[in-house]
Parts: C-alpha cells; sequence; structure tokens
C-alpha cells in the first residue's frame, strides 16, 4: 500500500534560509527579514531572493 509520504522538497527560498542561518545566524536573518518586511517586500521568497544577492549565496533551482 501506498502510505509513505513523499518527503517535501524543499523551496529555493527554504534553502537560501538555511545557508544564510549558518553563515550569517538565525537572529541576522530574523532582522534582515524585518527590515524587508517593513520596506513593503512582504513575500518570503523576494525576501530571500534579496538576501541572498546581497549575501552572496547562490542556490540551483
Amino acid at each position: 500500500m501506498g502510505f509513505f509520504k513523499k518527503k517535501k522538497e524543499k523551496t529555493k527560498a527554504e534553502r537560501i534560509a538555511e545557508i544564510l542561518i549558518d553563515r550569517i545566524g538565525k537572529e541576522r536573518v530574523d532582522d534582515e527579514a524585518t527590515k524587508l518586511y517593513f520596506q513593503g517586500i512582504r513575500d518570503f521568497e523576494e525576501q530571500m531572493e534579496i538576501l541572498a544577492k546581497k549575501y552572496n549565496v547562490e542556490v540551483d533551482g
């Protein structure tokens, strides 16, 4: 029977977030994302793309 759940693939934004957390720390990532949020950038994926460019993070996909 097919009761096994397929492991969910991480989105590009989630992979960027993990790399950023490893590189600069969770608090700093939270602070940077909060700043972007209050600048009007509400989309998580867009926030992570901006932070990836700022911190030179490259992710395939």
